[in-house]
This record gives C-alpha cells, structure tokens and sequence, in this order.
C-alpha cells in the first residue's frame, strides 16, 4: 500500500529512500535509475527520461531493445516528492539494481513483516513490487493499458502477462458497486 511504501522510505538511508520513491513514482526498474536523466520534454516542461532501453531477445533469438521513454509520474499518497524538480540534488547509491536494493530490503525488519504478511495472503512481495503498484494505481486512475505499458517500457503482451492491473479490495468494491 503507499502508507506502507512511506513507511519504507522513512526507515531507509536517504539514498535507498530516493530508490523506493523513484521505482514507485515513476515504475521503473531498479537498473534503469543509473539511466534516468532529466530533460525538456516537447512542451518545453522538465521531464525525467530513461535513455537506455531494456535488452531482450525476442521468441525467435533476436536481441531487441526497448526504446528510451519520458518517465510518467503516479503519486504516492498524493505526492510525487518533486522527483522531477529536484532530481540533480537526490542523492543515490553508486549502483542500483534488483539484487542490491533486495539486500537492503532483506535487512530490514519491517519490510520482513511485510513479507511475511503478504505471504500469509498468498502474495509475493519483492522489490520488483514498487513496479507492480505503479501499474494497479494507474489502472486505478482510468489510464489504459496500453498507455500504462508505454510508460513502464514494455509491450501490452507483456504488460497483461506479466503485471497486476488491480487489487482485491479494489475488485471487491467494483462488484459490490455493481450489485
């Protein structure tokens, strides 16, 4: 839940901090951080932009990459922590990937609760999760598919095969509105 993220980013160093809020604001992938610049979008606003593209071979073996893209932004309970406006200043570790932010993560007592608690509800909590409630709180803003796939830098297939689009709380009340 985003009370739970906050908490996250309150208990960790500032650098990590800044990792959780990057990876939940924008859904990007712990690497991609390391790539993230900002820049002028086409109207002129500053933006924040991946320019490096994930590698990935195709069903037939051809390595493709994915094209850069200009990172969107879904709030964490209301606030994006002016990533975009003070993205020179954030302070960062040198490295930032899956494995490294797992690290910090494992140490940490809270977030072993968490674990334990979405587990206890059939669920697996990972550091890739910050990627996946961007995707269930964009869905949740009426943004379409295929919009949220661009914005996470993958294809609507993988988007459909790979994400979640919704939480049970939030199904529950769409069919408890319909009834």
């Amino acid at each position: 839940s985003d009370d739970e993220v906050m908490e996250l980013i309150r208990l960790l160093p500032e650098m990590w901090g800044n990792v959780v809020k990057i990876s939940r604001v924008f859904g990007v992938r712990p690497w991609e951080i390391e790539f993230v610049r900002q820049a002028n979008n086409d109207a002129g606003e500053p933006q924040l932009r991946v320019i490096k593209g994930k590698t990935f071979t195709t069903r037939s073996g051809v390595k493709e990459q994915t094209e850069p893209r200009w990172l969107e932004s879904v709030a964490v309970n209301g606030t994006t922590f002016d990533l975009v406006q003070n993205w020179e200043q954030l302070t960062l570790p040198q490295t930032v990937s899956g494995k490294t932010l797992g690290n910090i993560l494992r140490r940490m007592p809270y977030w072993q609760q968490l674990v334990a608690e979405y587990e206890a509800r059939g669920e697996w909590l990972r550091p890739y999760s910050f990627r996946d409630t961007f995707s269930v709180r964009a869905h949740g803003h009426g943004i379409e598919d295929t919009m949220i796939a661009a914005a996470l830098g993958h294809s609507i297939e993988v988007h459909h095969r790979s994400y979640r689009t919704s939480e049970w709380r939030s199904v529950r009340s769409a069919f408890a509105k319909a009834s």
